[in-house]
């Protein structure tokens, strides 16, 4: 497919914004520190209009403040790593962990991703939201899938939905939402899907080893 034919294809598709708002007190991972994100507006257009100086121009800028597990995002290939060693067996070492990044596997080598996308209603299909803390198991997730008469391929993007979405703005609520089993990560590991998602906060159940990660 040649440039112009994509583009075209593209022009042609709905947008779906998966992302969510971010605010002050928005729900973040029990193991970050909180709050996720913070802004101040430190220069006001107040302060710098001095008319009486012929300064009638004026700016304002913001400070944001966030940690980059902060809100929806995508996980860098650096963020987690098994016995001090990352998935391609490379070790963690201050040569690869700097105090200002890491200088491999991180967010930047992420390639621009266009991949087919596939939605697991897995609330819709049993209850919309999920109990709290609700473990999806194996069985759920492939009867689900067998309910919406879809097949996961290598190299798909595998979307779960717990309908915990919907209490982005309930933080209390949204920390308790369901999460995917360790059986349901293998299962997909050995599909070779290309990525996942969810929507909360760790595609893991909390309080558990996050296994998926």
């Amino acid at each position: 497919m040649s440039t112009d034919e994509l583009l075209k294809v593209l022009y042609s598709c709905k947008i779906y914004d998966l992302s969510q708002e971010y605010y002050i007190g928005m729900p973040s991972f029990p193991g970050h520190r909180s709050p996720a994100f913070l802004y101040y507006l430190y220069r006001h257009h107040e302060n710098y209009y001095k008319p009486e100086l012929g300064n009638l121009r004026t700016s304002a800028s913001g400070i944001i403040i966030m940690t980059d597990q902060s809100g929806t995002h995508i996980d860098a290939l650096c963020h987690q790593a098994y016995n001090l060693t990352f998935y391609d067996n490379t070790k963690v070492s201050q040569d690869i962990e700097t105090p200002w990044g890491f200088i491999k596997l991180g967010a930047e080598s992420i390639p621009i991703i266009i991949k087919r996308g596939v939605l697991v209603d897995v609330a819709g299909y049993i209850r919309d939201p999920l109990p709290e803390r609700y473990e999806i198991t194996l069985n759920d997730f492939l009867n689900t899938i067998k309910n919406e008469n879809i097949e996961i391929n290598k190299d798909d993007i595998v979307l779960v939905r717990t309908g915990y979405g919907k209490y982005w703005y309930d933080p209390e609520k949204y920390i308790n939402a369901a999460g995917v089993s360790k059986d349901v990560s293998l299962w997909l590991r050995d599909r070779k899907v290309f990525a996942v998602g969810i929507d909360n906060l760790s595609w893991d159940l909390l309080n558990t080893d996050l296994p998926g990660h």
